[in-house]
């Protein structure tokens, strides 16, 4: 993915309460931090900042976090509760 892309769904930042929720989810489902940034269109080390709570990915990435993991957006991210799922 270029550059170009990943920048489309940067983060910003948040509180830096951790999301346990989004880990064991991923590591539920045998996913490496690598994978799921594939399958959502971000770097893995972003998706190491979602999981240590410094940075928040847009709403239509939190989608598709959620999708991937199969889970309602507000349990990876409850923070978030004005995001449309």
């Amino acid at each position: 993915m270029s550059d170009a892309n990943r920048s489309s769904t940067s983060t910003r930042p948040v509180s830096r309460q951790p999301r346990t929720h989004l880990r064991h989810l991923r590591q539920f489902h045998d996913l490496t931090q690598e994978q799921l940034g594939d399958r959502v269109g971000a770097d893995n080390s972003i998706v190491s900042k979602w999981e240590r709570g410094r940075l928040t990915p847009k709403p239509e990435v939190q989608r598709a976090v959620a999708e991937v993991l199969g889970v309602d957006v507000r349990l990876i991210f409850p923070e978030e509760d004005g995001v449309n799922v």
